[in-house]
């Protein structure tokens, strides 16, 4: 009987109307897109960053191995306590120091600085990235939901490379964090729809 009841909660909770929402869906894309299609821009970047803050390519492949460090710890630690967080509140905050970092970036007077808005962006990309996924595998189609999130970053990494492409020479590499800021400030208000449904006790 308890077994019966146990079954019955967790495929309740599976199939709970939340998860399958359109709006929920978008808001796990639209992290998805903030958090790592920047990642496939910022190699465009590479040129203009040694220029501008006179840095060797190596000091500049340091900054990207910080960044993927950063990216990684973060999400092993959302993967540890990911049974007690309120993915709707954590992927809100991410996206906002999201935004703080890509606005140091953006006015940073030294390479320092800008190191220091690089780790920040990237641990929260890392929060970002894997507090979506959770969300996302818990939800009653979550192959559906991946293939979209993949598609999303595919077409967005293809679609900016050849905006951005056409930008730098123009903009400079101010314009790549300012559309990152502008991106993650229209994507915040969307986190709001992100599914906080609890697992019971027995599916955890």
């Amino acid at each position: 009987m308890a077994e019966t009841a146990t079954m019955d909660e967790s495929q309740a909770y599976l199939a709970a109307p939340e998860w399958s929402s359109r709006a929920a869906i978008i808001a796990n894309v639209a992290a998805h897109i903030v958090a790592a299609g920047p990642m496939l821009l910022y190699r465009l970047i590479v040129p203009a960053i040694m220029e501008r803050y006179q840095v060797s390519s190596v000091e500049v492949g340091y900054l990207f191995s910080l960044g993927a460090v950063c990216t990684g710890v973060c999400a092993i630690l959302v993967g540890i306590f990911a049974s007690k967080m309120n993915f709707r509140r954590v992927c809100s905050l991410a996206m906002a120091i999201h935004v703080v970092g890509a606005l140091i970036c953006l006015f940073a007077p030294s390479f320092a600085v800008f190191v220091l808005g690089r780790a920040i962006s990237a641990c929260s990309d890392g929060v970002l990235i894997c507090a979506a996924n959770a969300a996302l595998a818990r939800s009653s189609k979550p192959t559906r939901n991946w293939t979209y999130c993949a598609v999303a970053v595919g077409l967005f990494g293809a679609i900016g490379n050849a905006i951005v492409g056409r930008m730098l020479p123009i903009y400079g590499m101010d314009s790549v964090f300012v559309v990152v800021a502008i991106l993650g400030i229209v994507v915040l208000p969307s986190q709001m729809f992100i599914p906080n449904l609890r697992p019971p006790q027995s599916y955890k």
